[in-house]
């Protein structure tokens, strides 16, 4: 199917339909929303649905969303979408949303968030997996624009960005982070695996390993924003100019606690108990839950020495911490009995 101006698979304005077990397939509009495209106080709920293929002229190749829409994600697949303006799978703007069990994959654009692009919508994602999304710009997986998002149990692999964020770009807004694992994704300059530039960033039980940047901050790359990471492996990042795991463009307020850090304490970054021996970590691979995860091995640095007064109640997976005597660092907890 095919629109000239919005919605090629379907338009919904000022309506709540429920759908389930649906498939946008190969459509495309001329604007917005290739697959669908929602605005005016609508209320949507989608169940076990497929994008894939569809493409916008603009925004939003799977999905566009704008203006005060109360929107639900359950079970979706977003694949193959594109779009020449922000969102290659999903544009939001100026709504509340909440995606429960979402892949992206093979998202694209040449602009902005290739699989999310989210701006001023407070979004909630559990269980959700970005990989090989790109975008020619920032956030090859996903950008919050101005938003307070909030990411539990969310795998970034394989994404790439133009310029940042191969994984994350982050602008003026205060995400917080909680089981996230980010694993080879590349951004041309700068941030291989996370891009901050403004707002108040908390990062806690996050395994960031084996990112690129072409520049600068091949883990984290940080401009004018307030970042606090807690119990946290940052291992086998590259760049290539400086700041391997962590990169400072500015003096603000950067505290990494409880972590274990390729290197040692990043500069400009202030640093509390960090681990710099080899954490001992396997490949990228389902162990569990729904988001595939990055495992530590018996005699990691991670084992039982992450700080239990910030560490999360269960890790990426839903497995109660601690298993061993203490939490462990980073996204995975060992299970083994003392």
């Amino acid at each position: 199917n095919h629109s000239d101006s919005w919605g090629g698979g379907m338009d919904n304005n000022t309506s709540s339909p429920v759908m389930y077990n649906v498939t946008f397939t190969q459509n495309s509009a001329d604007i917005s929303g290739g697959g669908f495209h929602i605005w005016e106080n609508s209320y949507p709920q989608l169940t076990n649905v497929l994008f894939e293929y569809n493409t916008a002229g603009s925004r939003g190749g799977g999905i566009y969303v704008v203006s005060f829409c109360d929107f639900t994600l359950t079970d979706v697949n977003f694949i193959g979408n594109t779009s020449q303006g922000e969102g290659g799978g999903v544009f939001l703007s100026s709504s509340n949303t909440v995606l429960n069990r979402v892949n992206f994959i093979d998202n694209s654009t040449p602009t902005n968030g290739g699989g999310l692009y989210n701006s001023f919508t407070d979004v909630t994602l559990t269980d959700v997996t970005f990989t090989g999304n790109s975008a020619g710009v920032f956030g090859g997986g996903m950008e919050n624009n101005t938003t307070d998002a909030i990411m539990t149990n969310v795998t970034f692999s394989g994404n790439s960005a133009g310029e940042r964020g191969g994984g994350l770009f982050n602008y003026q807004s205060n995400p917080v982070l909680t089981n996230i694992t980010f694993s080879e994704n590349i951004a041309t300059f700068w941030g291989g695996a996370i891009f901050n530039s403004g707002g108040i960033h908390s990062i806690n039980n996050v395994t960031i390993a084996d990112n690129e940047a072409g520049s600068y901050g091949g883990g984290i790359g940080n401009s004018n924003a307030d970042t606090t990471l807690n119990n946290v492996i940052l291992w086998g990042n590259t760049a290539g100019s400086a700041g391997a795991q962590i990169y400072m463009f500015t003096a603000n307020t950067f505290l990494l606690n409880d972590s274990v850090v390729q290197g040692g304490c990043p500069s400009g970054v202030t640093c509390t108990n960090i681990y710099t021996t080899d954490p001992l970590l396997g490949t990228l691979s389902n162990n569990g839950g729904f988001t595939q995860t990055i495992p530590i091995a018996m005699g990691s640095s991670a084992l039982d020495t992450a700080n239990a007064s910030t560490s999360s109640a269960t890790d990426q997976r839903g497995i109660a911490r601690p298993q061993g005597y203490d939490d462990d660092i980073g996204a995975f907890e060992l299970e083994w009995d003392p």
